[in-house]
């Protein structure tokens, strides 16, 4: 749960282990991400006959449905705390006899250095003595578990793709080596029949036993060379198999991790969808006066725009769009930058062509210019809340 939007109950610990439904609301989301599997909300689902809608991720929609159900201590909420137990009495088990803060403390750090979270986090987050506190804390490192998680995935899709790679080359090299010996094999028996052929027309039997000789001596070379190709076309193939063996390995592997980091960035849009949510209702929206001036925004999301251009005008100001270069040209975004009086734009969510050229028209022009972390409204928001005053100040008047 992140502390901006929950809301904190007791901080003293429970007499028995409590159950899925008795804790806060915002830790379902992560324990339900993290502790179990797809398809172990797959199989439940099946049991309670649950539906998803066509057209939209039927994972997300059976991970939205259970966090929801955890709330409330209906069936689908004791199956899950059934099914978590069971998944997890190990760690149960082993966390049962912890009764102070330090024991527990103890008990997820080394879970944290084993790599062993979800058996640790749901034995921990439901023990009797966890304080809300404590909770907390095991949260925010679950969470920042997915930025290390989308990190070691693009190392691992760098590794997949170098493995990928080895295998073609070998597969190429077989492939040679293949068509090397047939074209041996044809020369080879081209030059047995032509043997034979001479052997037929000599009727001298010193002859015959002299092209016997040689034929069996080529035949030799032949059979030598060929079982020399042999050895290396098993050698190919055991390194083949042992390569095909480590990018399966590999894919199952980057499989996990992006499902993992899936269901990790679905809890962050989540987190993020209700911060935004919070931030931007009109009682508590920042107030400012721009006093007509033009404020161009440059890249972000269509459906964001119309939220950042209804507080730029409620602020007194007039809002101006441009797409960055995806539709529009960028003739119109210098001819833009020239009627505006500050221009911001999202890091996220526009292109590096369009960002340069912002810069060195804004520069150009002594207009100034804000880049923003993300898209977000909140990011728009964050900009103007650090010091408005001070940011007002060094914009030029509306009709400069």
């Amino acid at each position: 749960m992140c502390i901006a939007c929950g809301t904190q109950k007791d901080a003293k610990p429970s007499v028995g282990r409590r159950k899925l439904w008795e804790l806060t609301g915002g830790w379902h989301c992560a324990i339900i991400g993290t502790c179990l599997t797809l398809e172990d909300l797959r199989v439940l689902a099946r049991k309670l006959s649950v539906k998803t809608k066509p057209g939209f991720n039927p994972d997300y929609q059976l991970h939205a449905y259970f966090v929801k159900m955890a709330e409330s201590h209906g069936t689908a909420a004791k199956m899950l705390n059934k099914l978590l137990d069971r998944r997890h009495s190990g760690a149960i088990r082993r966390a049962r006899d912890l009764r102070t803060a330090e024991e527990l403390r103890e008990f997820w750090q080394q879970a944290l250095r084993d790599g062993a979270i979800p058996g640790p986090y749901w034995a921990l987050v439901s023990h009797p003595q966890a304080t809300e506190i404590f909770c907390e804390q095991m949260f925010a490192d679950v969470h920042m578990l997915s930025h290390l998680v989308g990190a070691s995935n693009r190392a691992d899709v760098k590794r997949l793709t170098e493995l990928e790679e080895t295998v073609q080359r070998q597969q190429a090299e077989i492939e040679r080596q293949k068509s090397k010996r047939r074209a041996l094999a044809d020369r080879k028996n081209q030059q047995l029949e032509d043997m034979r052929a001479q052997i037929g027309s000599r009727c001298a039997r010193d002859v015959q036993a002299t092209m016997d000789r040689h034929f069996e001596c080529e035949l030799r070379k032949v059979n030598d060379q060929n079982a020399r190709l042999l050895e290396t076309v098993e050698t190919l193939r055991a390194d083949l198999s042992d390569l095909s063996e480590r990018e399966a390995a590999l894919t199952g592997r980057l499989s996990m991790v992006e499902e993992e980091n899936g269901r990790l960035a679905e809890e962050n849009a989540a987190v993020e969808a209700q911060f935004k949510d919070g931030i931007t209702r009109a009682d508590e929206r920042p107030t400012h006066d721009l006093q007509g001036r033009r404020v161009l925004y440059v890249g972000g999301r269509h459906h964001v725009t119309h939220t950042i251009r209804s507080i730029v005008q409620d602020w007194n100001g007039a809002f101006m769009h441009h797409d960055g270069g995806l539709e529009r040209s960028m003739d119109e975004l210098a001819r833009a930058v020239s009627k505006a009086d500050a221009v911001v734009f999202p890091v996220d969510c526009v292109s590096h062509g369009a960002i340069t050229t912002v810069k060195k028209l804004c520069d150009q022009s002594r207009k100034p210019y804000y880049p923003l972390r993300s898209s977000g409204v909140a990011s728009f928001l964050s900009a103007f809340s650090a010091d408005p005053m001070e940011m007002a100040g060094k914009w030029a008047g509306p009709d400069a």
